[in-house]
């Protein structure tokens, strides 16, 4: 048989068209793992916001309780 007529038959087709999905189905597999992966990363980098945050405000408020003592005395 030549490579045309395989083509030409609706059996082949229908496989093709049956490996393709298949093979999407593990693409999309793959493309959800690396959206996880950035969610985790962006919350990551979230929590990592907060903490410098609350360090920076502490810092702060040492800072101002330190001025008040030197005010007061």
């Amino acid at each position: 048989m030549r490579g045309s007529r395989v083509m030409e038959n609706p059996c082949w087709c229908l496989f093709r068209k049956f490996k393709s999905a298949f093979s999407n189905k593990s693409k999309n597999k793959n493309d959800n793992k690396n959206d996880n992966k950035n969610d985790n990363k962006n919350d990551n980098k979230k929590k990592n916001k907060k903490k410098k945050n609350k360090k920076k405000k502490k810092k702060k408020n040492k800072k101002k309780k330190k001025k008040k003592r030197l005010l007061a005395l």
